[in-house]
């Protein structure tokens, strides 16, 4: 598969996101640049990530300039633009996620809704989630550490996760060569 063509069906939320100082619209198009100007796309993706709701209050909706750089700027809490990054993943409908500690910058509340519905978020998509704080997800552990093996032999690595897509336990292993 050709480079350009893995890019597209991979979607990723990093901790430390992107803050366009564009438009709400831009910001969360820029997930699929092909289909920037689909207004309802857009929205439909700032719902999933529970965005919708403050960007349609903004000023110019998702016309209005985000991020403080310029007069006209209208600058989000550090949630706020957590939930626009998830919006741009969710624009560009990739049939995998990765989201690295895509609830760093949430309040309590609004990472409880956002672990609560993923399921249906993502029920079509396979996703990898990073997180260091795995003890608040449902009780559920997603991610384990390689069992140690005798002194002699190396340490296990490994191998392929399984289960991801349906957010269950991920966890398989097999002795490094």
């Amino acid at each position: 598969m050709r480079s350009g063509r893995l890019r597209t069906r991979i979607a990723v939320v990093f901790q430390d996101f992107v803050r366009y100082d564009l438009s709400a619209r831009e910001n969360i198009g820029f997930g699929d640049v092909r289909a920037i100007d689909d207004a309802a796309a857009i929205a439909q993706a700032a719902e999933r990530a529970g965005a919708a709701d403050f960007l349609t209050a903004l000023p110019d909706g998702y016309e209005t300039r985000l991020g403080r750089r310029f007069l006209s700027g209208h600058e989000l809490s550090i949630g706020q633009w957590q939930k626009v990054a998830l919006a741009r993943a969710f624009f560009r409908d990739a049939p995998l996620v990765i989201m690295d500690e895509p609830t760093a910058s949430l309040d309590a509340r609004s990472e409880h809704e956002l672990f609560k519905t993923m399921r249906g978020l993502f029920h079509d998509h396979a996703v990898l989630l990073i997180s260091h704080r795995f003890s608040r997800r449902a009780g559920r552990r997603m991610q384990q550490r390689p069992p140690e093996g005798p002194s002699d032999q190396p340490r296990a690595r490994f191998h392929r996760w399984r289960g991801l897509p349906r957010l269950g336990t991920a966890r398989v292993w097999r002795p490094a060569r």
